[in-house]
């Protein structure tokens, strides 16, 4: 009785794996903040977790270590500033007598970028994509393109459902380039990019569709850890010095994971 637990669970879907056809791994992550607990995995098997250590299980695997950090909700950590006042203007738009999707599709239009975004990045829970997807061809919104990127790459991950309405709103609103757009959602895994995707992504950055230069790149920056000051909203001129530099990197075989991508995990 004297003690407590916290539960975070997510989904993960594994670099350039298919959420349509082969959905994603549910990552169950169990803390001992208060005293031992005791876990029984799917098996029957028994394992304690003491105060400080944490149970992670990804699909049919678990085991137990010390606790390295802690989600941010256990934490309480504080949004950005922007992010917050966000939130404070957002949240009294959002009643009880109306569908909260309506609310939030009329603040995905205006005309504050924070409160825009936000309303775009929550309906994504609510399955809604059209808003989300909307972002990347608004260069006023690069501000909240990163934070949008992780949102719908999220969507692609909440079921099977969920990731075959984000390829949907693809192929509505960029039907000529939705499979290669849902799959830079994705992402590659290492053999990919060795197989020629490094270099399909370098292209990308000099595309005419901003949302494709958007995704290209924040896909190189995530595998490289570079940006080369390339700025997909720029002008081609503007756009050229920083393309030659990455297709030096492609050249150089520099487009590589420094650390294969994996779940979050908050044990060591």
């Amino acid at each position: 009785p004297d003690s407590e637990i916290a539960v975070d669970v997510a989904r993960y879907l594994p670099a350039g794996g298919d959420p349509i056809r082969d959905g994603t791994t549910r990552v169950v992550h169990v803390f001992a903040t208060v005293g031992d607990v005791q876990w029984q995995d799917q098996d029957g098997s028994m394992a304690t977790i003491r105060a400080g250590q944490v149970r992670i299980v990804a699909g049919d695997r678990s085991e137990t270590l010390t606790a390295s950090g802690y989600p941010p909700w256990m934490i309480r950590e504080e949004l950005e500033p922007i992010e917050l006042l966000a939130s404070r203007d957002l949240e009294p738009t959002v009643t009880t007598d109306r569908p909260a999707i309506l609310a939030l599709n009329e603040q995905a239009e205006d005309r504050k970028s924070e409160i825009r975004s936000l309303a775009a990045r929550s309906l994504a829970f609510l399955g809604s994509f059209e808003a989300l997807v909307a972002e990347f061809k608004n260069e006023q919104q690069r501000a909240f393109w990163a934070l949008e990127f992780d949102a719908l790459r999220d969507g692609l991950t909440y079921s099977r459902t969920s990731a075959t309405n984000v390829r949907a709103t693809l192929e509505t609103y960029h039907g000529d380039k939705a499979q290669e757009l849902f799959q830079m959602l994705c992402g590659y895994d290492p053999q990919q990019l060795v197989q020629g995707a490094d270099g399909q992504l370098v292209d990308w950055l000099s595309d005419g569709a901003l949302i494709a230069r958007v995704l290209a790149y924040e896909n190189l920056r995530r595998i490289t850890g570079k940006t080369h000051y390339y700025q997909p909203w720029a002008t081609e001129a503007r756009r050229k010095s920083s393309v030659q530099d990455w297709l030096k990197e492609l050249n150089e075989g520099g487009i590589r994971y420094a650390t294969p991508p994996g779940p979050v995990t908050y044990g060591q």
